[in-house]
């Protein structure tokens, strides 16, 4: 059997001492859970295959679930007590909850969270190229607007006669 040095023992406590009375219970006492569900908003049939993230804005720590189950439940602890911001996590997208969530200390919370995945077309598909239109391409749009603001500007220098003594110009 090895014997530690007073030096390395003096650390040891040290170490284990500060675990117990700063770590340990600290974090037992705060440690919140946060379970539930991720339902799609207009059939309420669950989410599987998603990730849950509760991020506290004060500390910039971040904390996910697992990924859902075929029913759509997670969970997600511990993680101290905070306000949160939630997100979910799927397919590439991420929904995020308007609503804070407040966790308080030893708190079990239970949430339901509701994803409308019918907002907006993936925007790989045919369904996102068509639903914008000549819109949804943004060199077309930006060509389309300039050259309109060209013919305009043509236009009107086309009405404006600017060797006419009676025109009135403001000074520079």
């Amino acid at each position: 059997m090895m014997k530690g040095t007073p030096v390395s023992r003096s650390l040891a406590v040290l170490v284990a001492l500060a675990l117990t009375v700063f770590g340990l219970p600290v974090f037992a006492e705060d440690g919140v859970s946060l379970t539930g569900s991720v339902l799609e908003s207009n059939s309420k049939t669950p989410i599987g295959r998603a990730t849950v993230h509760v991020g506290d804005p004060v500390t910039g720590e971040v904390y996910s679930s697992t990924v859902t189950a075929d029913d759509g439940s997670f969970s997600i602890d511990p993680v101290p007590a905070a306000t949160y911001q939630i997100a979910v996590q799927r397919n590439n997208r991420l929904y995020v909850v308007d609503t804070p969530l407040e966790l308080a200390p030893g708190e079990t919370r239970s949430a339901t969270l509701m994803v409308d995945e019918e907002i907006a077309p993936d925007p790989g598909t045919a369904a996102a190229a068509s639903s914008g239109g000549i819109w949804s391409n943004p060199m077309f749009a930006s060509l389309l607007v300039i050259g309109g603001a060209f013919v305009l500007g043509i236009a009107i220098d086309s009405v404006v006669d600017d060797d006419d003594p009676n025109t009135v110009t403001s000074p520079s």
